[in-house]
């Protein structure tokens, strides 16, 4: 069980900059995920839909999620780490240094760890915000990728 952060507001949240969050709850990376995000992007490499493939040709012999797929999981992961009340929107800015430094296998199970690196309130109100985000892989020494988050909170 993940204790939540929960913060009451901006201010609260400005003074918990250089605070480690995490480890989130595991997700399980499953075949279907995989492939849903293959076919939606386009992405349909044998590495992402072709076990007979993979259980030949990969390390682990079976196939892996696409990086973006991982990726894109930050969301879910950060909200079960952290809850803001009286927030009006949390928009993904962007990202620094993304690393994608192991592949995640189909079956695998992923969590999230982040410091929130720095905080500053915008003029126009808002709060901006780094992460320095580790996707980890349960079982693996390497995560599955490193990055810094950038967002705002309204």
């Amino acid at each position: 069980m993940v204790n939540k952060l929960i913060v009451s507001s901006k201010d609260d949240l400005l003074k918990l900059t250089g605070t480690l969050l995490g480890p989130s709850e595991w997700i399980t990376i499953d075949e279907k995920m995989i492939l849903d995000f293959a076919s939606l992007t386009g992405d349909k490499q044998w590495v992402h839909t072709d076990p007979e493939k993979a259980r030949k040709w990969l390390p682990d012999g079976k196939i892996i999620a696409h990086g973006y797929l991982t990726l894109s999981l930050l969301s879910n992961l950060l909200y079960g780490l952290v809850e803001i009340n009286g927030m009006q929107s949390f928009v993904n800015y962007g990202m620094n240094k993304l690393r994608f430094i192991h592949p995640v296998s189909v079956d695998s199970r992923v969590r999230l760890k982040e410091e929130l690196k720095d905080a500053s309130l915008l003029e126009n109100k808002s709060l901006q915000i780094l992460l320095s985000c580790t996707v980890e892989i349960e079982g693996k020494d390497k995560p599955a990728f490193v990055a810094e988050l950038i967002a705002l909170i309204q």
